[in-house]
């Protein structure tokens, strides 16, 4: 059977690597329409099904959460007393247990299942469940202790000369080195598995599929997308034979990656949807949420109607919460923030956006809640334990000795009994509330490090979208565009001085006011002053802190109505000055916030400029702080915001 040739590690074009697929390439066009024509009747668009005869080995297991169930119940009804069939059910179990998010119930198992094994001195049996700890380790995105787990189990396999068991681990490092982007060694991994599988007398069909599934993901990654395109086929077709649901969805999924790669927008579209109703008819959840999204990737790539993609995001949420996912939100809600400031709505925009660095915040306390846990479990399962069984052999001891001795002793052996059951659960009460207060004292300085890499992470994504403005800028022609994007630019750069600060400044309470204006008033001249106006900035700020958000606020507004003055207020003005106070009345409370110029005024009212952009991000930000404002003419424009500094 011939295979492309995709293990060499020489650079070949597509009509060298696939030819007795796709031929000369000046036939590459018309062939390519014959493999589409053969996806399409795979896909079910005018086939039929194939044979039966594997009905009766996937009926327990055509659904994740039943086949869990089914495993279960068999293990703990059987009562296996063959460590080989025992030790083999739960690294299936435990497999299922991965594709539903359980990695904490799998790793526990697993565990159990090495002090066993080593305990009893089976190495194959040993490998295997150190090949599905380092599957599990690659899921939660582990990656030392995967390939920790992966190496132990080649090397396993490879002393005991175990050909199949050493194609799964190959499979298994292929992948594992494609998730980390390191492709040259997974094709290398891949084409192990693939040779040992010719080799070897040893053949299974699921085997091959799963080899064949790799084959092309890594191929994708590669850019190879026709030798990707064979390998896709070759297991689908496979797939569909033994009614593999799970490997079907895989293998549509890596066609849609390649159809879509060829501009096949429509037939993409169909395959990762078919991929996506098979994952969510088996109930491999994680797999059927990363499915969708790809789908609203390829809507987006596509410039779709953002009102179409929105709903994708949308499902993708929901489903996250509802079935209790383990997948990341972050890049969602990234992605759902940007579907809305596309379309205007600058609410929903700023409100996912916020959701998106709550996300990327949950997920760092995803990993550090998991160390907790194993921390805990650990001391419960050994210290909490070992102890235990010591007291309760002491009582053993006691009521031994108490047997033998008078009766009028009696009490006092008792009494002692009861003292030191006393004594100990003391100890272990003091010394598990050290260890939570440790642990807790851990996990805030954790959580004050991640909220300032945040800041900073914030910062720079702020940061390079306002290079790329500023380069849109240089390439521009026309006024009205340069302004517009220097406009862009201004508001970014002042949001992002906030975040600056903050990742700046050793404590995490607040945004000093009054730094902040001076550094934005300096930002804002060296941006819209092109002209180079000698212009004096007074700024009068007493000594406050203010919360980011309400900060980001304040900064908008005088970005706005500074950036303003500068571009329309100072055309007859001989000596322009610019002045901005903040105080506080010691009675009420109440804040004034001022920013005055000496410029030749406002030319009508604010009423009269609704449709300007300055004036609406004025009236939103002055509404975001609680405020009430007015504008008024007096040698100059005067704007007044008087608000109170809630928290």
């Amino acid at each position: 059977m011939y295979r492309p040739n995709c293990i060499s590690n020489t650079k070949k074009g597509p009509s060298q690597q696939v030819p007795a697929l796709l031929g000369e390439f000046k036939y590459f066009s018309t062939l390519r329409k014959v493999i589409l024509a053969y996806l399409l009747v795979l896909l079910g668009f005018g086939g039929t099904a194939y044979g039966q005869d594997c009905q009766a080995l996937v009926k327990p297991f055509s659904n994740i959460d039943s086949s869990i169930r089914y495993m279960e119940k068999c293990i703990e009804s059987a009562g296996l007393t063959d460590t080989s069939a025992y030790v083999n059910a739960w690294c299936r179990l435990c497999a299922l247990y991965d594709k539903k998010s359980l990695y904490v119930r799998s790793e526990k198992k697993l565990n159990e299942l090495v002090q066993l094994l080593r305990y009893k001195n089976h190495k194959l049996l040993l490998g295997t469940v150190y090949g599905q700890l380092g599957n599990t380790h690659k899921l939660k995105n582990d990656v030392a202790p995967a390939l920790h787990y992966y190496l132990k189990a080649i090397d396993i396999f490879e002393k005991e000369n175990s050909a199949p068991a050493l194609i799964n681990v190959f499979i298994d490092m292929a992948e594992y080195n494609r998730s980390i982007a390191n492709f040259e060694e997974a094709r290398t991994y891949i084409g192990k598995a693939l040779a040992l599988y010719d080799a070897t007398k040893y053949k299974d069909t699921a085997r091959l599929i799963k080899i064949y599934n790799r084959f092309a993901a890594i191929e994708n990654e590669n850019s190879n997308s026709d030798s990707s395109m064979y390998y896709s086929l070759k297991s689908l077709e496979l797939a569909r034979k033994l009614n593999d649901k799970n490997a079907q969805a895989i293998s549509l999924n890596e066609i849609g990656f390649f159809l879509k790669n060829k501009h096949k927008v429509d037939t993409a579209m169909k395959c990762y949807r078919k991929a996506v109703a098979l994952w969510t008819e088996i109930g491999a959840d994680a797999d059927a949420v990363h499915g969708i999204y790809n789908i609203a990737l390829l809507m987006s790539h596509n410039f779709f109607p953002k009102k179409g993609i929105i709903p994708y995001y949308e499902k993708i949420i929901r489903l996250v919460k509802e079935k209790k996912v383990d997948y990341p939100l972050d890049q969602v809600y990234f992605e759902l923030s940007n579907c809305y400031f596309f379309m205007g709505d600058s609410l929903n925009c700023f409100r996912l956006r916020q959701d998106y660095y709550l996300a990327l915040i949950e997920k760092k306390e995803k990993l550090f809640d998991a160390e907790v846990s194993n921390i805990k479990e650990k001391y419960e399962n050994g210290k909490y334990k070992s102890r235990i069984s010591t007291v309760s052999n002491e009582l053993v001891e006691s009521e031994k000795n108490l047997d033998e001795k008078k009766s009028e002793n009696l009490i006092i052996y008792l009494s002692l009994a009861v003292l030191l059951i006393l004594i100990v659960i003391i100890a272990l009460l003091a010394k598990k509330i050290n260890n939570t207060n440790r642990i807790l004292n851990a996990k805030n300085k954790e959580k004050d490090s991640l909220i300032q890499e945040i800041h900073h992470r914030v910062k720079n994504n702020l940061q390079f979208v306002s290079s790329l403005i500023n380069m849109q800028i240089n390439s521009s022609k026309t006024t009205t565009e340069i302004d517009s994007l220097n406009d862009a630019s201004r508001r970014i750069r002042s949001m992002a001085l906030v975040h600056e600060m903050l990742y700046n400044q050793d404590e995490m309470e607040g945004i000093e006011i009054n730094k902040y204006l001076t550094e934005l008033m300096a930002s804002i001249d060296d941006i819209v002053n092109s002209k180079k106006i000698p212009i004096h900035f007074n700024i009068e700020c007493e000594v406050m802190q203010f919360e980011t958000p309400k900060a980001i606020a304040l900064g908008m507004i005088t970005s706005e109505l500074v950036s303003n003055s500068i571009k329309y207020a100072f055309t007859e003005t001989k000596e322009p000055r610019i002045d901005i106070y903040l105080n506080t009345d010691k009675n009420t409370g109440e804040i004034s916030f001022i920013v005055r110029d000496n410029g030749k005024g406002l030319i009508g009212s604010p009423a009269e400029q609704p449709e300007k952009l300055g004036m609406r991000l004025i009236s939103i930000f002055s509404r975001q702080v609680q405020g009430t404002y007015t504008f008024k003419n007096d040698n100059g424009l005067v704007y007044t915001l008087e608000f109170k500094n809630k928290k």
